[in-house]
């Protein structure tokens, strides 16, 4: 349903998430062991609230004994080890710790694990020697599993812009690119993409003294000439903490010839598969009027000519071979969107978009990351696909590919 408000126009969006997506929510939402109690007999983490284990705490006079538990069983020794007779290494791996608050709380008669946390959530996969920090979900301010508009908006504005450059093919945007990444000018090509993006996107245009007034400096330009302004961009309404589950980050590489799928030791908090998210989107007519998306119906078109081409930008050609994934919980239904942190490094960059082809691609990208992350040896290595690796999440006996979803009008 759309509700007009001069030029303004807004939408009732749902999301269906069709793989496990992760968004986020920065450092103040990953917990070490002492944030939350992982139930190995129900499969489940308990995540901890603060001021209900305090008062547990003190009512039952347990402060000093779960100091001294945590104190001798994390990886960080105290200052002193002798005082306590903690004769563990100073270097000392701060994850690779005993905390296992389920089994102090049994050994003090007390089970009841829901009467101290936000929430539950499954972890049908998780092994409790292996399970340390715990990545979560972004949360409100209750502490509610949400996802911000933002996080939606930023999205959207990377498979627009991406899908407007592959219909606008610049072959002197391509040229002046790979002179500085062969020169390795790093910070000068940073520049060229915020140029390039500049020039797709800076199409609004106000009177001189209006710009003038939001310059950040002379020869600066205006930050209202940005067409993106005119699409707004609603948080979700709350995740039922059911919606949600536990899983470690999973990698399969080209470069393992039998096809092992690399389980990483990092924890974090999926969307399931299936699950349902509304939010609203507003278009502001006016502002948009000289761009490609001047309706809804044009952003879904354009999303729906980008998803065709998903798996070619992370390299399904090459990792199919390797083993079994699927790309969507539903047989019938494909992904025309990709949302969260895990989706990979070719849904972030434009190359793939401004290339003649893939093998110039291939070029280009793996020189970049391995100017990044030289340990790797992208530029020796990646002879078929760069990124060499793609990442996925288990969910129900089945791997996926994570971040990918479907986007529709209501």
């Amino acid at each position: 349903m759309n509700l007009a408000f001069g030029d303004i126009v807004t939408c009732k969006m749902r999301l269906k998430v069709l793989t496990p997506i992760f968004v986020g929510g920065g450092n103040d939402s990953v917990l070490n062991r002492t944030g939350y109690i992982y139930d190995s007999a129900q499969k489940k983490v308990y995540i901890l609230d603060e001021a209900k284990f305090v008062e547990f705490l003190g009512a039952a006079d347990l402060f000093d004994e779960y100091f001294k538990y945590v104190v001798e069983n994390s990886g960080e020794p105290p200052r002193n080890p002798r005082a306590t007779g903690n004769r563990r290494s100073r270097h000392a791996n701060p994850n690779a710790n005993l905390v296992h608050l389920a089994d102090w709380l049994a050994s003090k008669g007390f089970t009841g694990y829901e009467k101290l946390a936000r929430y539950a959530v499954a972890a049908p996969d998780v092994d409790k020697g292996n399970l340390n920090d715990l990545r979560c979900f972004a949360r409100n301010g209750l502490w509610q599993p949400y996802i911000p508009g933002t996080a939606i908006k930023g999205a959207l504005r990377s498979v627009l812009l991406k899908e407007a450059l592959l219909t606008a093919k610049r072959p002197d945007d391509w040229k002046r690119a790979l002179a500085l990444v062969t020169s390795g000018q790093n910070r000068t090509l940073g520049r060229l993409g915020r140029e390039i993006e500049d020039r797709m996107t800076k199409l609004v245009s106000f009177d001189e003294d209006v710009e003038n007034r939001h310059r950040s400096g002379p020869g600066q330009d205006s930050p209202l000439r940005d067409i993106f302004r005119g699409i707004a961009v609603s948080d979700s309404r709350p995740i039922d903490p059911e919606n949600l589950y536990i899983a470690r980050q999973l990698r399969v590489s080209i470069k393992n010839k039998n096809g092992h799928i690399k389980a990483l030791p990092v924890y974090l908090e999926y969307l399931k598969p299936g699950t349902e998210i509304v939010f609203t989107l507003s278009l502001n007519r006016r502002l948009l009027e000289n761009s490609p998306w001047r309706t809804v119906h044009d952003i879904l078109d354009t999303l729906g000519r980008a998803s065709r081409r998903f798996a070619v930008l992370m390299g399904d050609a090459h990792f199919k071979r390797l083993g079994e994934y699927r790309w969507s919980c539903e047989p019938n239904m494909s992904a025309n969107f990709y949302l969260g942190g895990q989706t990979g490094w070719p849904t972030k960059v434009f190359w793939p978009e401004l290339a003649p082809n893939p093998q110039e691609c291939l070029k280009v990208t793996k020189t970049l990351l391995d100017k990044r992350f030289w340990v790797h040896r992208h530029a020796l290595l990646d002879d078929r696909v760069s990124p060499r690796t793609l990442k996925l999440a288990r969910y129900e006996e089945e791997y996926y590919v994570v971040g990918m979803c479907s986007l529709e009008a209501v």
